[in-house]
């Protein structure tokens, strides 16, 4: 049994030399193939650069190209806000107008004493309204819903308001 294991050192030493010159010898052929494996690696690298360069160019156009988009965007945000901004200025400001056509609330309390009034437009500005008025004795209301609502309905129920004032109070037509 001890010279089994002897034989079984010696073996493995072998095996071991054997194992070390064979991948010796591997690697000598392999030598002789570096070049063109360093060559073709070259080439790889090279090409591998070019791609490269070209995904970063295209990169930068697009980069440059979102920058140009993002920056119209802002533009038009900001014109859009602006325009915004002053339409609800102009609404607000025909509601203000709106409102001062319509009956005044110490005019209404001279005209009757138990009433009330529920105004409340769609939108800023109404196509309904409300007028009073006195004449002759005659106590005068009239409620209106006129076309459409928002400003169309608006200037129409100015019209009609107008119309009124001009036909019963000024005209003192009552019938």
């Amino acid at each position: 049994s001890n010279n089994n294991h002897i034989n079984n050192e010696l073996f493995t030493e072998e095996e071991s030399s054997l194992q070390s010159a064979m991948e010796f010898i591997k690697a000598e052929s392999r030598l002789e193939q570096f070049p063109q494996a360093f060559a073709e690696l070259t080439r790889s690298f090279k090409k591998l650069l070019r791609q490269t360069k070209k995904l970063v160019k295209i990169s930068d156009n697009q980069q440059k190209n979102l920058s140009e988009k993002n920056e119209q965007l802002k533009q038009l945000s900001q014109e859009l806000s602006k325009s915004n901004t002053e339409i609800n200025e102009s609404i607000a400001y025909a509601r203000r107008i709106q409102n001062a056509v319509l009956p005044a609330k110490s005019k209404v309390d001279s005209i009757f004493d138990d009433y009330f009034i529920m105004f409340r437009p769609q939108a800023i500005v109404s196509g309904d309204f409300y007028w009073f008025s006195e004449v002759n004795n005659l106590k005068i209301f009239g409620v209106a819903d006129c076309t459409d609502h928002g400003i169309p309905g608006a200037f129409m129920s100015m019209l009609g308001i107008s119309f009124l004032n001009e036909i019963v109070t000024n005209s003192g037509v009552t019938t």
